[in-house]
Order: structure tokens, then sequence, then C-alpha cells
């Protein structure tokens, strides 16, 4: 447990040693005391924790891999699914392990009919930005196995990642399970409920 962190985010965190319990991960005591550097102020992550802000520790762990070792988490069960078929984002799995903020509930919802991306990000604070893919997954996932929590259900998060200029989206994360989606012009009937992360900075926890 880091007692330093936790009083900073005022508890609204997920310890190393936990998140290594839900993805049956072998770490040593040294690698849970040295786990990620946290690139994040005391004074941002005081206000984060304060602000609807949850603090996550990123193993590097890809797309691909949840895919296949959570296959019962994911709305595209089968193997032919679009994102298994060698697109870079599902094997990206960050340069090494480390600390994200995200936000816990969305900053807003866009109806589909009047997504508009550059519209969107214009709306996202300076110091926030859209989470990769999988940071979004990685998130759900982790909360689903916490306490079966269905984050991003009813909704589709935009992430920054790009598929022939098409935004990758995580969401609607019903019964079915989580789905990874391209946004397309004019997605009647669809919400995007854009939530954002906190931008890295390199500063020392207070």
């Amino acid at each position: 447990m880091n007692p330093q962190l936790r009083a900073l985010m005022s508890g609204n965190m997920v310890e190393v040693d936990e998140m290594a319990r839900l993805f049956n991960l072998l770490l040593e005591p040294e690698q849970v005391d040295r786990f990620g550097e946290v690139l994040f102020s005391g004074q941002v992550l005081q206000s984060a924790g304060n602000s609807g802000f949850d603090l996550l520790p990123f193993a590097t762990l890809s797309i691909l891999y949840l895919g296949t070792h959570y296959p019962r988490f994911f709305f595209a069960r089968e193997q032919g699914a679009w994102w298994k078929k060698g697109f870079s984002f599902v094997s990206e799995t960050g340069v090494a392990p480390r600390w994200h903020l995200v936000r816990r509930k969305r900053l807003f919802t866009v109806p589909g009919m009047q997504w508009n991306s550059e519209q969107v990000i214009a709306q996202i604070p300076d110091d926030e930005q859209l989470p990769p893919a999988r940071v979004l997954v990685y998130t759900a996932l982790v909360y689903h196995l916490r306490n079966e929590e269905r984050w991003l259900e009813n909704f589709y998060a935009p992430s920054s990642d790009k598929v022939n200029g098409r935004t990758v989206c995580v969401g609607y994360n019903d019964g079915g399970g989580l789905d990874i989606t391209l946004e397309r012009d004019h997605m009647p009937g669809y919400k995007f409920g854009v939530v954002t992360e906190k931008k890295p900075i390199p500063a020392a926890v207070a």
C-alpha cells in the first residue's frame, strides 16, 4: 500500500498489489514498491482526487493480451473480430509501467448524430487528453474485475487512437460485453461520452 498516494487521492486509487492480483501478475515486493513513475505533482493528484479522477497503475498489457486472456469480457468474442487483424493500437503495451489519472465519469455527452471529433477535442481542458484505447479497455476491465462494475455502459468513449483516419471508440459495456468500434458519420441511437485522463508531467509526488 502507498499511504502517501492514497492520502493525496482521497482513497480514489487502485493499489499495485491489487492490480497484480486482478491480472494474475507475479510481482516481487520490490517491484510493487518501485512500480512505475508517478508523472503528476502532489498538487495535481490532490486536486484530481477531489474532482472525480482515479489513479490506476498500468502494467504493460496490450488490448490483444487482454482480449486473449479475458475473452468473455469483450462483446466480439469470436476470433475474427476486426480489431484482432493486425492493427497497431491493439498491440501497444506502453513504454513502461506507469500511473494514469483517469476520469471516472464522462466529461460530457454527444449524441451520435452530432459527433464531430474536432469540436469534442476543443472542449477538453488543457491539462487533460483523450486516453489511448488501451487505457480505456484496461480501466474498464479493472473496474469489472474489482466489483463487476460496467464502466462505459451505454455510450462509446472516443480514444486518441485512429485507424485510417477514424477514431477508435470503446464502450457500450452492457450485458453483452465491452465493444471496440470505429467512429463513423451519423450514428443515430448511439451516444459518445468523453472520458479523459490527466496529461502526465515530469514531476515528483510532493
